[in-house]
């Protein structure tokens, strides 16, 4: 299966223009396109939800966020907690969370599991 995604990528004061990138097959695909492609599926099954498939509206990040996060995060996302982060994601302040906004909270994410701070996730092969 070949999937076909666009990338935008804003990177302050510069803005890149979309590109549109064809991923290869999963038997092929590189260690960050099986990354990318899981985050984007994981973005439209919480997105269609509520109908479309290109934003998530309150409850559907609210789902996605206490179905996802099986720590002890997952059990504090609570609506205000959602108000919050929602503003802090929403740059063209439409009420919503659209592809690229989401991918502001995957690199939030990843720091904080990186090891900055306490503790941290670690990978080794």
């Amino acid at each position: 299966m070949l999937y076909q995604t666009s990338l935008c990528f804003t990177i302050l004061p510069y803005a890149l223009p979309c590109l549109s990138v064809p991923l290869s097959p999963s038997s092929v695909r590189s260690q960050l396109e099986l990354v990318l492609g899981s985050v984007i599926d994981l973005f439209r099954m919480y997105a269609e939800l509520e109908g479309g498939r290109t934003k998530l509206s309150h409850g559907e990040l609210q789902r996605l966020l206490q179905t996802e996060l099986t720590g002890p995060l997952g059990k504090d996302v609570g609506p205000s907690f959602v108000d919050e982060l929602l503003h802090m994601l929403d740059t063209n302040q439409d009420g919503e969370v659209d592809l690229k906004e989401f991918g502001g909270l995957i690199g939030i994410m990843a720091m904080g599991y990186s090891g900055k701070g306490k503790g941290g996730y670690t990978h080794s092969h």
